[in-house]
């Protein structure tokens, strides 16, 4: 992977040295340093065709005259390209006048028909463009290009190239030549770049390509350990173990990654450790509510009957007798729920069974243990979930419990009502009432009824008042 790598990645150098020539060359040849010297070119060439006028004492002026009307036959002001770094041929523009103009403006030699100007008029400048300044420094000698040139607004230009006498500094003529902007250089002139450049990739890539290799092998062998080392040890941290959380002290991407990785974990181990804390007080916020719901209530009717067997032993040892059968009965059914609850399973009574029947069956014994008539109504009877069926179970013992030990009722009642889309049971008697939610002593008493029905999505009421109590339990129905 890693020599894969690196030779993609020699190769694409390559290729940006390619596109990076090639548009150096293209600045070159389109930009100012291209305009430039192709208007040195055409100054240079142009005046070596006419300085041979102005190395004799007197002008020969008719001669330059000749000369300037061949030149302008021509038609251009420089030669074609020849190597690969000429600038191309400059065209003369046929519509511009081409003339010599001497110190004072008068028009020494002019080409016919080009723009009126004939010899012997006086040629001034345009001052609001640039041709009076490049006029001014052709007239001081001037020899560069840039200032002794303007831009003409077709997108073409107009020299002012200076001529002078032998031992004179100051040119005694300026030859005005409009030049068509530079042309466009065929793709052909770009061959030989190519050539050129072919062989030099070919030995860049063969020099680089394998130094390449075995340097990206010795630095990815490194980042490559340290990549390994950060991926066990995220194996180790999805899977619960934090013992791995070495800190990767480098500078670079890889270790401050390693460094935000630790502290993630850190954090993940935190909260794995609340998340247990929290899901152990639940558990035994749960046992102690079933504790209190099952065991408490059992124990606490079996005391009931061992007083009462105690106040009949001397008057009805028989009577008393059965109530101690009862209260055993009592303890043995306290003795399965802590089984039950030990074990995790559902309360004893929904064992092999179903809510409707549990809750008959719990209502006939605890009318038999507590001498109170109990009503039950139960209408289209169906399965519920495990987890439903045993709140609802649970809080009809937590409502009789209270019943039997507050209420001082003659009657009870319980409606279970299977609706579409909920299950409603109801619990009343004819007691004495008393004010819902108030705090009695420490037990878990309705609160506790409350918090088993909302961790399913139910409600709680409870309507008391005297000689009728109702208390209100409903869960949604989500099938069996």
């Amino acid at each position: 992977m890693t020599v894969a790598y690196t030779l993609v990645t020699v190769l694409l150098l390559s290729i940006a040295l390619v596109f990076s020539l090639l548009a150096a060359y293209g600045v070159y040849t389109y930009g100012r340093l291209g305009e430039s010297q192709y208007l040195e070119d055409s100054r240079a060439i142009t005046g070596s065709q006419f300085s041979a006028f102005f190395e004799a004492e007197t002008l020969d002026q008719k001669g330059l005259q000749d000369a300037l009307v061949q030149y302008c036959e021509q038609g251009v002001a420089s030669e074609p390209i020849g190597g690969l770094f000429d600038s191309p041929q400059a065209q003369i523009l046929g519509n511009e006048p081409v003339f010599f103009s001497a110190a004072d403006g008068q028009v020494l030699a002019a080409c016919p028909g080009r723009g009126g100007l004939e010899i012997g008029q006086t040629f001034i400048p345009a001052p609001q463009s640039g041709a009076e300044a490049a006029y001014r420094s052709a007239l001081r000698g001037s020899r560069q290009v840039w200032e002794i040139s303007e831009r003409l607004p077709e997108g073409g230009y107009r020299l002012y190239l200076p001529f002078g006498l032998p031992n004179r500094d100051e040119p005694i003529a300026v030859l005005v030549l409009p030049l068509a902007r530079m042309p466009i250089v065929p793709i052909s002139h770009y061959t030989p770049l190519l050539t050129y450049l072919l062989p030099v990739v070919l030995l860049l890539m063969a020099i680089v390509t394998p130094f390449g290799a075995f340097f990206g092998l010795v630095m990815a062998s490194g980042l490559s350990r340290r990549v390994q080392r950060m991926a066990a040890a995220s194996d180790q941290w999805a899977a619960g173990k934090f013992e791995d959380l070495r800190v990767d002290k480098s500078a670079d991407e890889l270790g401050m990654l390693n460094r935000k990785m630790r502290s993630m974990a850190e954090k993940l181990q935190t909260l794995m450790l609340s998340s247990q804390e929290m899901a152990t007080l639940e558990e035994r916020n749960r046992l102690a509510r079933d504790l209190h719901d099952t065991v408490k209530q059992q124990i606490f009717a079996a005391q009931m009957q061992l007083r009462a067997a105690q106040n009949l032993l001397t008057r009805d040892p028989g009577a008393a007798r059965l109530q101690v059968l009862e209260a055993e009965n009592l303890l043995k059914g306290a003795q399965d729920e802590l089984g039950v609850l030990i074990s995790a399973l559902r309360p004893a009574q929904l064992e092999g069974t179903g809510l409707a029947e549990a809750l008959r069956r719990f209502c006939a014994d605890w009318s038999s243990s507590s001498k109170i008539p109990v009503d039950v109504y139960i209408q289209n009877e169906r399965s519920l979930p495990i987890a439903q069926e045993e709140v609802l179970f649970r809080v009809a013992q937590e409502a009789f419990a209270n019943i039997l030990r507050h209420s001082h009722a003659s009657r009870a009642g319980l409606w279970l009502d299977y609706m579409p889309a909920f299950t409603r049971m109801r619990i009343r008697d004819n007691g004495q009432g008393f004010a819902p939610f108030t705090p009695q002593g420490t037990g878990f008493g309705l609160g506790s009824m409350q918090t088993r029905l909302e961790e399913l999505g139910g409600t709680f009421s409870i309507n008391s008042q005297p000689g009728d109590t109702e208390l209100v339990a409903s869960l949604p129905y989500q099938g069996a």
